[in-house]
């Protein structure tokens, strides 16, 4: 007899399907992979929680995606954008949760060629700062931008994937481990502080423009930034500083490359998504009752804001690890720029100013 999967679409609507699925592979730290093709002819990409030790953990990192997921398709309806891996349907209030993505189109930009011309260069640019405008729309931090979240396709752009470590604005910054060079200062051991804003991707994002800008290679110094920081305004090297000075990705595609976006403001971010972050939270503390402790992520956050009997973030001077400057609004600790040789160190390389990689005017 055919499987039967029944899910809510992201819509709210309640559909059951018989189903047939594919071969299951990883689909990130702690989740599962798999295609699933339904009775109609539609194929999406499941994700489910891996059994065992890390089931719990597992679950957080699935009621992640689903939050991001609910968030920007309430801010886009079906205007979605391209840029950002799509929810489809998601069934969280069950034994064994799942969520339902449209298929991803392309390729970790690790395991594709960085050779780009000006043509498909541009459109990677504009393409994953679209993408981080709509996030950040939506009010979601991805927190795990890089070379394996990030796809791309010659044809059809930038896919921002896998939100299994986002979490919203306003929440406290943490310690996000591993993922070697693509986390900021911020958010490793010992110097989290302040809360998650608008700002906390860009870091990543930057490295990911260089990374491809340079073929591959990861920048050792401020002075191979010249190039970037030309083509950007002078909007590219405080990318690389504390979180307060950074841009935004709406000020780096406007102010920067000088091109609109079409993304819903900060205005548009209303009651409907309040209520939908309200209703996810309330359906998880439901499920798994009697048989998993369920996951306890933000829910007693406020939608844009730390809570009043919360402690608020330690000023600069108060923190254990604090250097340099308090900032004007509390956002972060960062040491200053050279203190540990990653992107933000001033000092030039022994050859002297290394020059963007790319050849300006190939086809």
């Amino acid at each position: 007899m055919p499987e039967q999967m029944a899910f809510r679409k992201v819509t709210g609507e309640p559909v059951t399907h018989e189903v047939s699925y594919g071969a299951e592979g990883p689909a990130g730290d702690y989740l599962r992979g798999r295609i699933v093709r339904f009775d109609d002819g539609i194929e999406l990409l499941e994700h489910r929680p891996v059994n065992g030790p890390q089931r719990r953990e597992a679950y957080e990192r699935l009621d992640n995606e689903i939050l991001a997921g609910r968030q920007l398709h309430e801010l886009a309806d079906w205007s979605y954008p391209t840029q950002v891996a799509k929810l489809y349907g998601d069934e969280p209030n069950s034994a064994d949760p799942f969520a339902l993505f449209e298929p991803y189109q392309g390729s970790p930009l690790r395991d594709v060629g960085l050779y780009m011309g000006d043509h498909e260069f541009d459109a990677f640019l504009t393409g994953l700062l679209t993408g981080l405008c709509w996030i950040a729309a939506a009010g979601i931090a991805h927190q795990m931008i890089s070379q394996d979240t990030v796809l791309w396709d010659s044809e059809r752009g930038v896919l921002i994937t896998d939100f299994s470590r986002s979490t919203i604005f306003g929440v406290r910054r943490t310690t996000l481990d591993g993922y070697d060079g693509w986390v900021p200062k911020e958010l490793r051991q010992g110097r989290c502080a302040g809360t998650v804003g608008p700002r906390d991707d860009i870091w990543a994002a930057g490295q990911l423009i260089y990374f491809v800008g340079n073929q591959g290679e990861e920048p050792q110094d401020r002075s191979q930034l010249a190039d970037l920081d030309a083509m950007f305004n002078g909007l590219f090297d405080p990318i690389f500083g504390p979180v307060e000075n950074r841009p935004t990705a709406r000020e780096l595609l406007e102010d920067g490359l000088g091109r609109r976006v079409n993304v819903p403001s900060e205005a548009r971010r209303s009651e409907r998504l309040k209520a939908g972050r309200e209703s996810f939270l309330e359906v998880r503390t439901r499920k798994h009752a009697g048989a998993v402790t369920p996951p306890d992520f933000n829910a007693d956050l406020d939608w844009m804001g730390v809570p009043a009997d919360r402690p608020a973030a330690p000023a600069n001077g108060d923190h254990p690890d604090a250097v340099g400057t308090a900032a004007a609004d509390g956002a972060s600790v960062c040491p200053p720029a050279g203190t540990d040789g990653d992107a933000a160190d001033t000092t030039a390389g022994a050859g002297g100013t290394t020059r963007f990689k790319r050849r300006r005017g190939a086809s």
